[in-house]
């Protein structure tokens, strides 16, 4: 199942946009609750609140590259979800 059907209410707010000619830097705040499976997880009804970083580049109007962060840690906690090697993505 897809993030979008896991998460229905999912919502991205933009903190803050930074621009320096061909680079972008997208500071972001999102909300959701965990209603579908997701990832193999059964879905436990819990919501979160996480922030995040994209880094973009952009040339001729187009993204070249992207690169983003978020606190994994913190959202599978607030969720639900275990940590464990399968799920950090170490495994």
């Amino acid at each position: 199942m897809s993030f979008f059907q896991a998460f229905p209410d999912n919502c991205t707010h933009m903190e803050n946009l930074f621009e320096d000619g061909e680079w972008a830097i997208l500071e972001w705040s999102g909300t959701g609750t965990f209603v579908g499976e997701f990832a193999g997880f059964t879905p436990t009804g819990k919501s979160y609140t996480l922030r995040g970083c994209g880094f973009f580049h952009v040339v001729d109007s187009k993204i070249q590259f992207q690169r983003g962060y978020f606190d994994k840690l913190t959202w599978f906690t607030q969720i639900g979800i275990p940590i464990t090697s399968e799920s950090d993505g170490t495994a």
